[in-house]
């Protein structure tokens, strides 16, 4: 076991953790499979690029330092990550080299010692994966959510920080949300500012929320149908209408009865089919108040519903039973039996009695 690591930098990207996650199995929207955190020690900011393959980690790592050091005027000194092949390349090496950041990494399979990003990628994976769930989403949404789940993580009271958002722990941060958070995944409707639109047509596009844009102030709205992706702030949301419709249960999958076996469809059907009929029984027989047998179909044709006693349906549920257990003891009966090579016979065989006699 590892002991617990209470220190923290004290000053924004002095340390820098980063690691890559992926292959996902499944390609993204844009066609990702991989993602790579940077996530700052001091102020435990995240930040999260998509990739399509691992050979664009050199490339990303460049593009993230000159980012810190252009946008916030700070200089990276150390930079932790595994020994992964991405980043023992020369090319990381020779950038690390030349901009005086030292360069750490963890030993062979002993994620611990970056536990930092390690444990970043699980929090983010768990926010994604309840996201993708909640709103019964495909998965391969998941890089939008990766996106998502990172820019409210940075904007949310951290316990690390003692209250304090990522966020506004650097410097020159300004207002947290340029915009309102919505849902995600819920429907929305996008104003149509586009001329061909005729007077009688219809003014918006239903279209469900995929986030935020990072270099616009306006929400990402896809339209499915036309497969366009809107950054617009002329928009209105249903949050609490998912697009791809409500999981209702967790965990659980709805089974068709084609998946059920001959003796657990007996189990599983019988009672569910009798109480989901309006009412089974009245299609067979009818009877009025003093017990006389009375045609169904006259009592449908006046508009009654014909009454039927808690014992006349349980006498005919067991029939439907009975019904339903003749069929599967031919089911059964069909199927080809292996005879026992070795036959012993029952003690509760007469025969048995009789040779002994």
């Amino acid at each position: 076991s590892y002991p617990i690591s209470n220190s923290r930098s004290n000053k924004t990207f002095s340390l820098v953790h980063s690691d890559v996650w992926g292959p996902s199995g499944i390609h993204s929207r844009g066609g990702f499979q991989y993602f790579i955190t940077f996530i700052d020690d001091y102020s435990r900011c995240t930040f999260v690029y998509l990739l399509k393959d691992r050979s664009e980690v050199p490339h990303i790592i460049e593009t993230f330092i000159l980012l810190v050091e252009n946008q916030y005027g700070n200089s990276i000194k150390t930079f932790r990550s595994d020994n992964a092949r991405e980043y023992m390349c020369l090319t990381v090496e020779e950038f690390f080299r030349k901009r005086g950041i030292v360069h750490e990494t963890s030993c062979s399979y002993t994620p611990p010692q970056n536990g930092v990003a390690e444990r970043k990628n699980r929090q983010l994976l768990n926010v994604t994966r309840v996201i993708l769930f909640q709103r019964n989403l495909p998965k391969y949404y998941w890089g939008d959510v990766i996106l998502t789940s990172v820019y409210l993580i940075n904007r949310m009271p951290s316990r690390v920080l003692k209250g304090r958002t990522p966020y506004s722990m650097l410097p020159g941060s300004s207002q947290p949300f340029h915009l309102p958070p919505r849902v995600f995944g819920c429907v929305c409707f996008i104003h149509n500012h586009s001329p061909n639109v005729k007077k009688l047509d219809p003014k918006s596009i239903k279209g469900i929320f995929l986030g935020y844009s990072s270099i616009q102030k306006g929400y990402k709205c896809l339209g499915p149908t036309t497969g366009r992706l809107h950054i617009t702030k002329d928009v209105r949301f249903l949050e609490n209408v998912s697009y791809f419709g409500e999981n209702s249960l967790q965990g659980e999958k709805i089974m068709s009865k084609e998946e059920y076996s001959p003796t657990q469809e007996i189990q599983f059907t019988d009672f569910m089919d009798y109480r989901r009929e309006e009412n089974p029984v009245a299609k067979v027989l009818g009877k009025d108040e003093e017990g006389t047998t009375t045609d169904v179909h006259e009592q449908e044709k006046e508009g009654e519903h014909p009454m039927v006693t808690e014992q006349e349906g349980n006498r005919m549920f067991g029939q439907m039973y009975s019904r339903k257990r003749a069929c599967i003891d031919n089911v059964i009966n069909d199927e080809e039996v292996t005879p026992n090579p070795n036959p012993t016979s029952s003690l509760d065989d007469p025969s048995r009695v009789q040779k002994q006699d």
